[in-house]
């Protein structure tokens, strides 16, 4: 998210706005965008970011987005990743949400069409950012 406001300052006009959207709660979310996100950039960096909770899921039903199946969220990446930690005796993160809704990238025309659709396979799936950019030019 960091490198994709980075790429949006430079080279996209002013009038293009971004919507992070989130099914967690919203005092959840308070805290990963206070904490987490802006952990790893200035806070200035979103400025003009509208950050919105859909705890219903309505939003992301409308949009076709619906859940992964579990091998895909925990496949053998995770599965190892997590290993390795236990066996360090790192802890573990609280599952506070369902990790197996599915995420996804859309571009709203000023028409309100959608002008481009991505579907993730998995929670760190996103599509190419010069292919993102290439559709807000």
């Amino acid at each position: 998210m960091v490198q994709l406001h980075h790429a949006l300052q430079a080279q996209v006009s002013p009038l293009a706005q971004v919507c992070v959207l989130s099914f967690a709660p919203l005092p959840q979310y308070q805290a990963w965008v206070d904490g987490a996100l802006f952990a790893h950039a200035e806070p200035s960096l979103f400025a003009d970011t509208h950050f919105l909770s859909d705890e219903s899921l309505q939003v992301y039903h409308a949009y076709g987005l619906g859940r992964n199946a579990w091998w895909r969220v925990y496949g053998p990446r995770i599965v190892w990743h997590y290993a390795k930690r236990y066996v360090q005796r790192q802890q573990l993160p609280k599952v506070r949400q369902d990790v197996l809704q599915r995420g996804g990238d859309f571009v709203i025309g000023a028409d309100g069409r959608v002008r481009f659709a991505y579907v993730g396979k998995d929670q760190a799936d996103r599509p190419p950012m010069d292919r993102l950019l290439a559709v807000l030019d």
